[in-house]
């Protein structure tokens, strides 16, 4: 027999048997969470004008009139036209008599007039300008406001700090959870971003100002002070490590 016969066999059997990963590995999982305060630089709020007439021409003509005068008010606040602030928005709606409780056969509704809507949209970093914007508006002629929004600029830089402070969080955790089992952390076996947002700081000024815009002549002289304060942005990460030991 060949000495090398033994060998030979060795060699087939080791070649022959299945390399069987580990298909349990021992893990450890933690989430991070991270929540910024980042001051807003932006202000965001809409001015409407709505006017209705027997006439579409008529409605027409008041809805402009007024909202000439919004843009007059804004300017004369140092707001500058299409950098910040624009109209975004023209609609016509009809107005029908209404459907009487039990019409008779021939019974149509007929059109009675029509309501003309249109919309100034402000967006500006002079956030200090919030109450002067909203008083100046309703005291030319707005009557629509919408709701003041501090927002930022640029959301996804924050965003992204964010997720890095989220992710930082999560590996401190992680190593803390390990020395305290007393195993070892050894590779990262998944990293995932479970969500990422910002919630701009929000007042509802149509709710104090009234869609009429009816207010005192007398409080427009001192329009309440709106603190624009802070947008809050937040993260959460889920982090998979690889662990071995105990130790």
């Amino acid at each position: 027999m060949s000495p090398f016969a033994p060998l030979a066999l060795a060699a087939s059997l080791l070649f022959a048997a299945p390399l069987v990963a580990d298909e349990n590995p021992a893990v450890l999982s933690v989430s991070g969470q991270a929540v910024l305060q980042v001051p807003a630089d932006q202000l965001r709020i809409s001015l409407g004008v709505e006017a209705e007439a027997k006439t579409v021409e008529d409605a027409h003509a008041k809805a402009i009139s007024a909202m000439d005068d919004v843009i007059k008010a804004m300017k004369k606040l140092g707001l500058e036209e299409k950098t910040e602030f624009t109209i975004e928005r023209y609609n016509v709606d009809t107005q029908w008599t209404p459907r009487p409780r039990n019409p008779g056969p021939d019974w149509r509704s007929k059109i009675v007039g029509y309501t003309v809507r249109t919309q100034m949209q402000i967006k500006t970093g002079k956030l200090e300008l919030a109450g002067r914007i909203i008083a100046a508006g309703v005291e030319a002629g707005a009557n629509d406001i919408g709701d003041v929004m501090f927002d930022l600029t640029d959301p996804r830089t924050s965003r992204q700090q964010a997720i890095e402070a989220a992710t930082q969080n999560a590996m401190v955790d992680a190593k803390s959870m390990a020395d305290a089992a007393g195993v070892k952390l050894t590779s990262i076996q998944s990293l995932s971003l479970d969500g990422s947002n910002y919630q701009p700081r929000m007042f509802k000024a149509a709710a104090e100002y009234g869609r009429s815009g009816a207010m005192a002549m007398d409080s427009m002289a001192a329009p309440a002070p709106i603190i624009s304060g802070d947008v809050t942005v937040n993260a959460n990460v889920r982090l998979v490590w690889l662990i071995t030991g105990p130790q």
